[in-house]
């Protein structure tokens, strides 16, 4: 096993671990409250780059879209809550995903940030599904770019190429999408969902 899929592992377990922490520490507004493992910034160790997605910091409230067969876009009922926190000593970056739709899965990702080769490594973790999907990411001119390889989740979600954008980006709102094109690819990307976020606290 070679040096990138043990840091990924290890990132699974924190992720997993984290993740069940947090789902016992959420207060009924989606908000962590008294969390032992959050940090309130950025460890003076840590890269200054993590303050690209430490930026978000705080809970938002979420508008998502999605893009029907006839490409028309629908917007979803409800807003999600989306809770962003520095942890494992402000050393890392988690989020916590809360959906509008009651019953609807949680998710969480755990963000790390790789100074040597100036990108960062991701994990994300959802109960709908066993496995844990990885990406990289970059940032550039206010946006950051995540990239991921996805197997088949259901029948109707085909293996594909995953490119994940945060875009205007500001301390009070900020915008995302999910693209996806034929695995291995990197042209021919098509819109699948939009999130439009404004922070609550």
């Amino acid at each position: 096993m070679n040096r990138t899929l043990t840091i990924s592992g290890w990132l699974a377990l924190w992720a997993l671990a984290l993740s069940g922490w947090l789902a016992t520490a959420t207060a009924g507004d989606g908000a962590v409250s008294g969390a032992p493992l959050t940090a309130p910034g950025p460890n003076p160790a840590a890269p200054a780059e993590l303050a690209q997605y430490g930026a978000l910091q705080g809970s938002w409230s979420c508008e998502s879209s999605s893009q029907g067969p006839n490409g028309e876009w629908q917007t979803l009922p409800g807003r999600a809550t989306w809770s962003w926190y520095y942890v494992l000593d402000g050393h890392a970056v988690q989020d916590v995903w809360k959906p509008a739709a009651e019953g609807a899965p949680w998710g969480t990702n755990l963000r790390t940030y790789d100074a040597e080769k100036k990108r960062w490594h991701m994990v994300w973790a959802t109960q709908a599904q066993p496995e844990f999907d990885y990406y990289e990411a970059t940032y550039s001119e206010g946006m950051i770019v995540m990239r991921g390889e996805n197997p088949p989740r259901t029948a109707n979600v085909p293996p594909h190429a995953a490119k994940i954008t945060f875009y205007n980006m500001s301390d009070e709102h900020f915008d995302w999408k999910y693209e996806a094109t034929a695995p291995g690819s990197d042209s021919g990307w098509s819109p699948f969902s939009r999130i439009s976020c404004d922070r609550l606290n």
